[in-house]
């Protein structure tokens, strides 16, 4: 176990055994505040206090694993399916009641309802306008030509989100062409890359790339705040021929022995109710799960986009094929 898991592990037990008799404890992947806001309104709602522990989604899944059935977490969020899915491999959620699913399309959640999605969110590209005038884009492939090297921006390739993303090109379309990208995609990102894709955002605002690879969320996010900025959101790989946006849920799950089964099955309920839905996906400024919950404003229409035709469930059977892959190439 690395110290980093270690010292969560410590950190987590000191404080979730004082509160554990009398609150709902969610162990949450997302920052707090994306989450924190759907808490408060939850709290207000049903009087259940909430004791909300953040941190990084696959080190809180490997926490839950450590302890054997035996957390005091009862509920744990992700913003990535393969977490999710591990989650319910290892059977450390419990199966959630059809009906209560039943609105969510097949494709956001678990099989066997053991989690679910509660908020969707796309791949695409962030781009300088100056850029775009100089430089025809229309795929993700286009991000390894070699005239832009030095101009693009992703993360580390270490992120999730990225790994993510290209596993759904890998099963899309195949070892070797996405190879070759990824390894001009190493060439024309250089030697830096960003914690966070607020930071891609902000660099392609100020000119010092061309253009990122991001999660539609944050350029939104950005354009709120900077309407002035000279950045677009760029849909790649659309058309007849293209492969559709990569995607991914921000998704919830009821530990499977959680010692406030009632109140964790009360939270999942408030976070699908349309209330839930739309509080949830505009605080990220992500699409509701469900139809008919309206979006927020400044989000495209959910049907602006094409979307890549992947199963959802089975991105963690992939990851590791992902994993081996970005390793061979050293991407940074």
């Amino acid at each position: 176990m690395n110290t980093r898991l270690l010292c969560l592990l410590a950190g987590l037990a000191t404080t979730l055994f004082a509160h554990a008799d009398n609150e709902l404890v969610i162990y949450s992947g997302r920052s707090d505040k994306f989450v924190q806001p759907v808490v408060d309104a939850f709290a207000l709602e049903t009087g259940i206090s909430v004791i909300l522990r953040s941190g990084n989604a696959s080190e809180l899944l490997d926490y839950l694993h450590q302890e054997a059935g035996h957390t005091d977490a009862d509920v744990y969020i992700s913003d990535d399916a393969g977490n999710l899915q591990r989650g319910s491999d290892w059977h450390l959620f419990a199966p959630l009641a059809a009906e209560l699913t039943a609105d969510i399309p097949a494709r956001y959640r678990a099989v066997d309802h053991t989690w679910t999605g509660v908020a969707t969110r796309f791949r695409v590209l962030v781009i300088n306008k100056k850029f775009k005038a100089q430089h025809a884009i229309s795929s993700v492939l286009d991000l390894g030509r070699p005239e832009l090297k030095n101009l693009i921006a992703t993360t580390s390739s270490s992120n999730e989100n990225f790994i993510s993303g290209v596993t759904i090109y890998l099963a899309l379309l195949g070892m070797e062409p996405i190879q070759t990208w990824l390894q001009s995609l190493k060439t024309n990102i250089g030697t830096e890359v960003f914690s966070k894709h607020s930071h891609i955002v902000k660099a392609v605002a100020a000119g010092q790339r061309g253009i990122g690879l991001v999660n539609h969320s944050a350029i939104l996010r950005h354009l709120a705040e900077y309407p002035d900025d000279p950045i677009e959101l760029l849909a790649p790989d659309q058309g007849e021929n293209g492969m559709g946006l990569a995607w991914n849920v921000a998704g919830i799950a009821q530990i499977m022995q959680a010692r406030h089964a009632d109140k964790a099955l009360a939270f999942v309920k408030f976070v699908l109710s349309d209330e839930g839905q739309a509080m949830f996906a505009a605080v990220n400024m992500e699409y509701p799960v469900r139809a008919g919950v309206k979006i927020a404003p400044g989000l495209p229409p959910s049907n602006a986009w094409k979307i890549a035709d992947f199963p959802i469930a089975i991105l963690d059977q992939q990851r590791q094929t992902t994993v081996n892959l970005i390793g061979s190439v050293g991407m940074p």
